[in-house]
Order: structure tokens, then sequence, then C-alpha cells
């Protein structure tokens, strides 16, 4: 099976570079005839051959722009204003040096076959005019000179040797020239193919981080449950001890975050019989950011949070519950002393001398005394006792649920 049509596709742009090259050359031919026209006076002759050799070529160019039929006509074309300006000039030797324009001009192209029409021109021309007995055009073509053999001959040779050698450049510049493009071509096919190659390492890597970070999460959150169960255990290591305050301190106010101060309750509540839950919320909390600024709110709850903490013994625990609320347990502690220790909690904040603004705190606490309630009970029943202090006032403790023990 012939790959022809595949080196034919590879050298267009061969072609549109000798279309281009040879556009050139024929337009300076036009021009050059019309000024020995106009010197030599050969308009007639001129105007007969210039005209159709030149639409010869471009009307070819314009059909069949990278067909053989074009090349071998721009060649056609070439030799035919080779002949024209010979004929113009009456035989002047140094005209058929247009010959050797002519096939250089052809190089560009790539393709001997191009040639071979107008080399046949040419000889044919200089055969015709040997037998030109009536001597009407030969003087044209051979000036004075006598037409023997060995003049014919030799004007063979040159055209024959001329011809050969362009034919062996054009055969290696068309040779070296596909064996380039096809480096070029497998180089690409290389690189497209390495290219795939890096876009799925790439996927493979980013599928392997995305993995490593699943398991670093479900790490984190093992690590969270360890540290849960081991609460009482400080000699983790430096980095552990990190990440776990990561994951377990509310950033604000430096305080266990809800889901930590959980973890502490549910402790308490397998521990000991009596466990209390103190929610406290700030009062007017809204009008600090309001009419200060939320900066100044948050100085607010950082404060709050450290003078809590401060009036608090090491077993009992405060965390933030959300926004200005926050959560105390008390393990082994009955409702009475909760209701003292939130009192003490409450005047602490009221008589703290405050910078901008006075605050204050409403209290809510629940006990688990004798009857079994759970964390989310005993936080539900402090939280409506907390509610029960802000309606009927604020800045004060209120002691919720029915079987609490009496204050």
């Amino acid at each position: 099976m012939s790959l022809g049509w595949i080196e034919e596709d590879r050298l267009r742009p061969v072609y549109e570079r000798g279309n281009a090259i040879v556009s050139i050359v024929i337009g300076v031919h036009c021009v050059l005839s019309v000024w020995l026209a106009s010197v030599y006076y050969t308009w007639a002759v001129t105007t007969a051959v210039a005209i159709p050799a030149t639409f010869l070529f471009f009307g070819m160019k314009q059909w069949r722009p990278y067909g053989i039929e074009t090349r071998m006509a721009a060649c056609l074309s070439l030799m035919t204003f080779c002949m024209l300006h010979i004929y113009q000039m009456y035989g002047l030797p140094e005209m058929h040096f247009f010959f050797f324009t002519s096939l250089v001009a052809m190089l560009a192209y790539r393709d001997h076959r191009a040639l071979y029409p107008g080399v046949f021109l040419i000889i044919a021309q200089h055969v015709l005019m040997t037998f030109d007995v009536a001597q009407i055009f030969a003087p044209h073509f051979w000036g004075t000179r006598e037409v023997t053999p060995t003049v014919l001959a030799f004007h063979f040779g040159i055209a024959l040797a001329a011809t050969a050698l362009a034919v062996y450049n054009m055969q290696v510049g068309r040779r070296e020239y596909l064996e380039t493009v096809q480096l070029a071509s497998e180089f690409k096919e290389q690189a497209e193919e390495l290219a795939d190659a890096k876009a799925k390492l790439e996927a493979d890597l980013k599928q392997r981080v995305r993995l490593e970070d699943l398991l670093q999460e479900q790490m984190a959150e093992l690590q969270t449950k360890a540290a849960s169960l081991e609460f009482t255990n400080f000699s983790m290591m430096g980095e552990l001890e990190r990440l776990e305050d990561m994951a377990t301190t509310d950033a604000l106010t430096g305080l266990p975050n809800i889901a930590s101060i959980r973890q502490v309750l549910d402790h308490s509540l397998l521990l000991d019989a009596k466990v209390s839950v103190i929610m406290m919320d700030i009062d007017h909390f809204k009008s600090h950011n309001d009419e200060h600024g939320h900066q100044h709110g948050d100085e607010v709850l950082k404060t709050v949070a450290q003078v809590m903490k401060g009036q608090l013994r090491t077993d009992e625990a405060i965390g933030r519950y959300g926004g200005e609320e926050f959560i105390i347990v008390l393990p082994n502690c009955p409702s009475d002393v909760a209701i003292r220790i939130a009192e003490r909690l409450r005047r602490s904040l009221e008589e703290f001398e405050w910078p901008v603004k006075a605050v204050t705190a409403s209290f809510g606490i629940s006990t688990r005394a004798v009857e079994f309630k759970v964390a989310d009970e005993l936080i539900a029943e402090a939280d409506e006792a907390l509610y029960a202090s802000k309606r009927n006032g604020r800045n004060r403790v209120t002691l919720g649920g029915l079987n609490s023990e009496a204050a």
C-alpha cells in the first residue's frame, strides 16, 4: 500500500512556501518583460506570451494549490518567461541564465517532477529553432552565432546538467524534510505520551494525597476519642496535645468547646452520682457588639471566660457552649453547692471593673441527685432554668428541675 499521500500531506507547508516564492519570481518576470518590451519593441510577443504564462500559474494555484499540476505549471511559466526574455534580447547569451534562476526557484518545491515539463519546453524550443530554416525566430534565440551540433549539445548539456543537479538537491531536500517532519511527529507523540503519563501520575498523586488526608482525619478522630477515654493522661506527646487542643478548644476564649465539655460531662456522669450543670448567658450581649463593635464583644467574651475560670476549682470544668453562652460541669456537686458557686460567679462578673460597659449574666442550674439523667436532659433542664432567669429580670440564678434538691 502506497503511503505517498502521507508525504504529500506533510509537504503542504513546503508547497505553500514554493507557491509564494514562485509568485514573487513571476511578478519580477512580468515587470522585467514590460521593461524589455519597451526597450526592444517586442510588445506583441511579450503580450502574447507573458499574460498566458502568468495566468497559467496563478490559475492553477487558485484551483489546485497543493497539486502536482500547480508545480508543473509553475515550471512551465518560469521557463516560458526565460524563453521570452531570450527572444526579447535577440539571443543575448546572458539571457540563458534565466534558465538557472527558474531551476533555483523550483527548488523551493522539493519535487523534481515539477521540473520536467519546463525543461522539455526549453529543449523543444532549442530543437525547433535549429529547424527554423526561414530564420524567422532563430535570430531571436541564437543571436548571430551559427547553430552547430556542438552549440546545440552545449546548450542541452547545460540544461540537463542543471536539471540533474536540481533533481538531486530536490530529492535530498525532500528526504531530509520528510525525515525531520517524521522525527518531529515522533517527538510530538512521545511528548503527548509523556504528558499523559505525567497527568496520570499527578492524578495518582492527588488521589494518594486525598487518601492520606482521609487517613489523617480518621487518625485524628481516633486520637480525639482516645484522649477522651484517658482524660487524665497528660503525658501525651507534645504534638498530640497540640492536635487535641485544636480539636477540643474554643479559639476565642481558650476554654473547652462544646464537644470537649460534653465529654467531660459524660465522664462525670459515669463516675459520680451527683452532678450539677450550670448554663450561663451574658445579658444584653448584642448591645456590646452594636454599640462598641464586634472586637469589643470578643474582648468581653474572653474576659468573662477568664473571670469565671478563676472562680472554679481544677475539677470543675467550664466551656463555651456557643455565642455568648457558657456551660459549667460540677462533678460530685449537689444543687445547694451549685447555687452557691453560680452566685459567686454572678457576683464576680457584676463586681468586675469593666473598662467600657458593665457586664452581668444569667444562670440556670440542673442537678442529677438520685434519679437517672443523661447529659442531654441535664443540659436542657439547665437551659430552661437559664431562660427563666432571663424572663425574671436577668442577672440572677435559677435552679431547674422538679426533682432537684432544695436549695
